[in-house]
């Protein structure tokens, strides 16, 4: 049953958490529930009680997450990184400035998945689980054809958008 549904748990909690180390983390935490409940689950409604678990635990991962974040936020997080850094071992303005570089991606990311929900699925499909055109039309009930279209037009969209937001805050 795992393999039946573990690319099902995984893309609903990393469209959630978008962190694919996370979601499979709930994955796992997913089937450990689901094989302590199986017998009372009736087999028709695995699918959906799976994508429901998955949901909740991926948004309790998000809760936690950002209460684990909190202290950074209040905290001196950039003198601890002068303090750790040792001498000439790496710029800590270049640091930063990939750390804003990376927000501004994610941002962009997060626009396109907002904007064009199926053009992000695809490309996550894509990228994060390898799989091939023809298997994310099956899965989208599109042809192979299309996918490889929408994956070349989010490329564009993407990194359009990414040169405007990024040329912006220059």
């Amino acid at each position: 049953m795992f393999h039946l549904y573990q690319d099902m748990v995984i893309r609903n909690a990393y469209l959630i958490t978008g962190d694919y180390y996370a979601a499979e983390d709930v994955c796992q935490e997913t089937f450990i529930r689901l094989h302590a409940r199986l017998e009372h689950i009736p087999d028709e409604n695995v699918r959906s009680w799976l994508l429901h678990t998955s949901k909740h635990l991926a948004l309790d991962h998000q809760r936690n997450e950002k209460r684990r974040c909190e202290h950074l936020k209040y905290g001196n997080w950039e003198e601890e990184m002068e303090e750790w850094a040792a001498p000439g071992s790496f710029d800590l303005s270049e640091l930063l400035e990939k750390r804003e570089e990376r927000q501004v991606q994610k941002e962009t990311l997060m626009l396109l998945k907002e904007q064009r929900p199926l053009w992000y699925e695809t490309l996550l499909m894509s990228g994060m689980e390898g799989m091939r055109n023809g298997a994310i039309g099956l899965e989208l009930g599109i042809t192979a054809s299309l996918v490889s279209k929408w994956k070349e037009r989010a490329g564009c969209w993407l990194r359009k958008r990414y040169e405007e937001d990024y040329l912006d805050e220059e």
